[in-house]
């Protein structure tokens, strides 16, 4: 298993392998992630990382727009495994596990 320092905090580690999903498998409840992103980055800061406006991320965060673009998708996971600590993702993975058996 591979760790990696989480920057959400001074010497916490998070198992990145842990996070990694076959493809099929990858589904994101972004009601979930989207709001514990934005307690680590500003909402302008944010939009700008990303390529998506403010209202659009409030949006996808209210369940009002389904899935992010692609891209869009990409680079906000790819800021969540950079800024969220092992807990937030038991919550991420804890939620996708629910949609996966709703769907």
């Amino acid at each position: 298993h591979r760790l990696a320092a989480g920057a959400a905090g001074a010497g916490q580690l998070v198992d990145v392998a842990a996070m990694r999903q076959p493809l099929h498998a990858l589904i994101v409840d972004w009601t979930v992630l989207l709001p514990l992103l934005r307690r680590r980055v500003p909402l302008n800061q944010l939009g700008d990382q990303i390529g998506m406006d403010e209202r659009t991320i409030n949006r996808l965060a209210r369940g009002e727009i389904k899935d992010p673009r692609f891209g869009q998708g990409v680079r906000l996971l790819d800021l969540a495994v950079d800024l969220l600590d092992a807990e937030e993702w038991r919550r991420v993975r804890q939620a996708a596990a629910t949609l996966r058996g709703a769907g």
